[in-house]
């Protein structure tokens, strides 16, 4: 199952499976994103020191201006709407050095090591989405994708739900080493509701921290509160604390149109940089 970007609007049709190839042929070097060991906990530069600094950092399109290199970014939609799909899709273009869509979300970027933390679907539902009888879709050997382990959930049943998943994908992170993780979804990073401060503060830092130590690219699947098909998507819409919003750079989100064929449109509600 794949999307097909038609329209300037960003309409999508869920049952389209052909992805566009990159064509994008200026080459562009590769940021970097390293941080020097300190003591300290803030880092006191000149404004002059700080702007030089950024001017080094090359941060590339991955989905067009959805989601930069180097970003934390969250993309929400209602159940149902194929927002695993599409981020699927997406984690098998950056795997390959495509674009999800050459006109609208060009990839700038070459073949990255992409991790999928899939909480959705178990091996038997991702295998009918993506095969045909004998048939396979052809995934890159740089796409890994991480399910939960139903032996470990039942030994570690009882405790906190934040603590085990959380040092977990810092385990499995440390063990694949990818560029850019995917997480789906973030009702699945904490046992209670992402509704609380605290636990919406505490999801958010450590996938923060996460990203600033590592230079990774973070997507993390949210859910929407109770909207209807057509409506038009705004950050109210975002289920989880308001706080959410206040540690990711961009914010996009994908509902239906009000047309007859099922399409569906990608919004994006937060951007940085003028975007």
């Amino acid at each position: 199952m794949r999307i097909k970007f038609y329209s300037q609007n960003t309409i999508i049709n869920p049952n389209t499976l052909n992805t566009q190839k990159h064509e994008l042929t200026q080459k562009k070097t590769r940021a970097t994103f390293h941080r020097k060991k300190t003591t300290s906990y803030f880092r006191t530069r000149t404004a002059r020191q700080c702007v030089k600094d950024g001017q080094g950092l090359l941060m590339r399109q991955m989905m067009g201006n959805l989601w930069m290199e180097g970003e934390l970014v969250i993309f929400f939609s209602s159940p149902g709407m194929g927002k695993t799909v599409l981020a699927v899709q997406t984690a098998d273009a950056i795997s390959k050095g495509l674009s999800v869509d050459l006109s609208f979300l060009p990839n700038e970027c070459e073949p990255k090591r992409v991790l999928l933390f899939d909480f959705e679907l178990n091996d038997i539902e991702f295998s009918k989405r993506y095969s045909t009888g004998e048939s396979a879709y052809h995934f890159s050997e740089n796409f890994m994708r991480t399910d939960i382990n139903p032996q470990f959930r039942a030994k570690h049943f009882g405790k906190r739900g934040s603590v085990v998943v959380m040092e977990a994908i810092k385990k499995e992170v440390e063990r694949v080493n990818p560029d850019v993780i995917i997480v789906d979804n973030i009702s699945f990073l904490h046992t209670e509701s992402t509704q609380d401060t605290n636990i919406a503060l505490e999801v958010m830092n450590y996938l923060k921290d996460l990203k600033e130590i590592s230079g990774m690219s973070i997507m993390v699947i949210g859910h929407t509160t109770k909207v209807n098909a057509g409506a038009s998507l705004n950050l109210t819409h975002l289920g989880g604390s308001a706080h959410l919003a206040n540690f990711v750079t961009s914010i996009f989100a994908m509902n239906k149109t009000n047309g007859q064929f099922g399409n569906r449109y990608v919004k994006q509600l937060k951007g940085r940089l003028g975007r």
